[in-house]
């Protein structure tokens, strides 16, 4: 699967079996998607005590999806460009990926934090409180 990140399952894989053995793992509520980070992370950890010095390169990025199997997930916008509901969602994502200093080669994730901003109903004009312009 990694091989082919980015990929749809069926575009990725041309053999029936291996696209099945990709959906049994995907909807097997048996794996645990933190516990296979968690050990990457773990992983990331033993490499860095063995570097003198090591990097923490710290970003944050939202993934922006418009699949109709994402409704949980925030509103990138509440209205688009024809004043119509948005359909698309972000999943934000805070990564530290460690380097090692000396040859600046990636060593690995060492934790990620996922969430989304929960969906704010947008008020009309007339449903907005109203401010005294000395407020404003």
């Amino acid at each position: 699967m990694a091989e082919n990140a980015g990929h749809s399952i069926v575009k990725a894989y041309n053999d029936p079996a291996a696209i099945e053995a990709a959906y049994r793992f995907i909807h097997n509520d048996d794996i645990c998607p933190q516990a296979i980070a968690g050990s990457g992370f773990e992983r990331t950890s033993e490499m860095m005590k063995k570097l003198p010095l090591v990097l923490a390169i710290q970003d944050t990025t939202g993934l922006t999806f418009k699949h109709s199997v994402c409704e949980e997930l925030g509103d990138v916008s509440c209205v688009n460009n024809l004043g119509k509901p948005s359909k698309t969602r972000t999943l934000y994502a805070h990564s530290t990926l460690i380097l090692d200093a000396k040859t600046e080669h990636i060593v690995g994730l060492a934790d990620q934090h996922h969430w989304y901003r929960e969906m704010k109903v947008k008020e009309t004009r007339e449903q907005q409180p109203r401010r005294p312009s000395q407020e404003k």
